[in-house]
């Protein structure tokens, strides 16, 4: 059993899917556009409720995870 809970975001113009993990509060960010998954380190667990609870999923996630926690996007560009 893997330690991710999945959440789809139907209805989303940005987000697919989020997966997050308790333990190492690592939320993985599925992009509908891209079909790209990247992974955000030491994410809070309210981040993931809040993101879950808000009215644009996409723009909970600019404003409030994209640029406050570190990810795998630099590594996963530069070695696409």
């Amino acid at each position: 059993m893997s330690p991710f809970k999945n959440h789809p975001i139907p209805g989303s113009s940005c987000l697919a899917n989020v997966g997050y993990n308790e333990q190492t509060k690592e939320l993985i960010v599925l992009f509908v556009k891209s079909k790209q998954p990247y992974t955000y380190y030491d994410v809070p667990p309210f981040e993931l409720r809040n993101l879950l609870n808000a009215k644009s999923k996409g723009k909970y996630f600019d404003q409030n995870i994209r640029y406050e926690y570190s990810s795998n996007y630099e590594y996963m560009k530069n070695n696409a």
